[in-house]
């Protein structure tokens, strides 16, 4: 910036070191927004490689892998779909997912019949009726539905637990739970998309067992989980068993997953 030498108090050399200020100013603010940035980054990066380094190896946590899942997730993570086509996707996505838990149940057992052309080893899948599929409202009812398609004798429960958007952390709040009758006997499943913090699956989780449900009867599925929120699981209840179809990056500062999807509650019904 060049100044143009004038008596003092002259307008233009005013001008010209407001100018000169502004700049350095601007200058100044995005080095600190990058190297705030930089850290946050390298902050994620830690506490992924944590959540890796504990779920590494983890017998009761399964991650779904296949090209038909990345597939579908590229289509409901694009921010440009609309609400149709993001529903028909996760529709599609949720089924599988929905297939998978029935099969990650512990009571699975091997079992061998036999085809026209001769014997088949293969898995015995656990009775409907012996299931409860706990749904966490709202978006848990879309995955409770996907599940319920292919159980549908399966008996259900709802927990209404939200998270206060003014508090620290985004702290969960329950508002409503309702278990049936004889849960305490059944494989229940907690169906949620979205782990995030972790603080309403916990919460949930306290409510099953609250109900009688051991942990080894508790299985936990979901279909995006951030690793801050799958480490607090597995650290806090090491025999709830984990069915997640995609692992994303980290938390931002808002506690939402990165990359994530948005709100899947709204992308789906909005």
């Amino acid at each position: 910036m060049v100044l143009v030498a004038r008596r003092p108090n002259s307008p233009v050399l005013t001008l010209s070191l407001s100018l000169s200020l502004s700049h350095h100013h601007t200058q100044a603010s995005a080095l600190l927004s990058r190297a705030g940035a930089a850290a946050r980054e390298e902050e994620a990066a830690k506490k992924s490689a944590a959540a890796a380094a504990l779920l590494d190896g983890n017998p009761n946590v399964k991650v779904l892998e296949s090209a038909a899942i990345t597939a579908l997730f590229t289509k409901i993570r694009d921010k440009t779909t609309g609400r149709k086509e993001f529903a028909r996707y996760s529709d599609r996505l949720l089924r599988i997912l929905a297939e998978e838990a029935l099969a990650f149940i512990s009571t699975v057992k091997p079992c061998t019949v036999q085809t026209p052309c001769g014997p088949y080893k293969g898995l015995e899948t656990q009775p409907d009726e012996d299931l409860c599929l706990v749904t966490v409202m709202r978006s848990g009812n879309i995955l409770q539905e996907a599940v319920r398609t292919i159980a549908p004798d399966a008996t259900c429960a709802h927990v209404l637990i939200q998270r206060d958007e003014d508090s620290i952390g985004k702290e969960p709040k329950k508002y409503y739970s309702k278990f049936p009758h004889g849960v305490a006997s059944k494989q229940v499943l907690i169906v949620d998309p979205m782990l995030a913090t972790g603080g309403s699956a916990a919460m949930t989780i306290d409510e099953v067992l609250d109900a009688g449900v051991p942990q080894e009867n508790l299985y936990f599925i979901c279909l995006v989980a951030a690793p801050e929120g799958l480490a607090r699981i597995v650290k806090d209840y090491p025999n709830v068993r984990i069915l997640v179809a995609a692992v994303d990056d980290y938390l931002n500062d808002d506690c939402y997953i990165v990359p994530g999807l948005g709100d899947f509650g709204d992308r789906y019904c909005e």
